[in-house]
């Protein structure tokens, strides 16, 4: 039976978790995860974990903050007004967005509280400072070409707004004001 290496077209479902058990990702057969090993698009130690293993064949495998999203930094956050956002908007905690700093460079960032009209902005990887456990198991080994896998991500990749002041570029996160965020591989 072949077994994984890179360069090889992989689809996994998996439950990712936290620590305390809270299901933060998942992919099932109607839906997996498919990604080219050795390319960058899923956690480096995911992708080390898959390598020699047989379709059908089940993993877990627990990932620390450093070798995930990062260990959380508080420098990451910064404090504005309900005033500094688009009078229209609806702000939540967990809203998603890009922010547009005084340079004009953008980056991605999501609300973490609201406290009146104090707002505190993070861009910390939401799953920054948290050890990630992942139970999976292996659909396929080069079940589809690699033109289909670019099929699927440039399908999946965008804003899917029509907002000509969309922000989205070629980096790994493309996302705009209208608080949609879409993770493109």
């Amino acid at each position: 039976m072949a077994k994984i290496n890179k360069d090889d077209i992989v689809a996994v479902i998996y439950t990712g978790k936290l620590e305390e058990g809270e299901i933060f990702d998942s992919a099932d057969k109607d839906n997996p995860l498919y990604f080219k090993v050795g390319m960058g698009d899923v956690l480096p130690t995911f992708e080390e974990a898959v390598i020699g293993m047989e379709v059908g064949q089940d993993g877990n495998i627990d990932i620390e903050p450093e070798d995930a999203y990062g260990e959380y930094d508080e420098r990451k956050t910064l404090a504005v007004k309900k005033d500094d956002f688009p009078a229209d908007a609806e702000l939540y905690p967990g809203m998603q967005f890009y922010y547009k700093d005084p340079d004009g460079d953008t980056a991605y960032a999501y609300i973490d509280t609201i406290n009146g009209d104090d707002v505190k902005i993070n861009f910390n990887h939401p799953l920054a400072g948290h050890k990630l456990h992942f139970d999976f198991t292996i659909l396929s080994i080069n079940a589809i070409t690699e033109e289909e896998l670019d099929a699927m991500y440039e399908e999946h990749c965008g804003c899917g707004c029509e907002d000509d002041d969309c922000c989205c570029d070629d980096d790994d996160e493309c996302g705009c004001g209208c608080g949609e965020h879409h993770h493109c591989h």
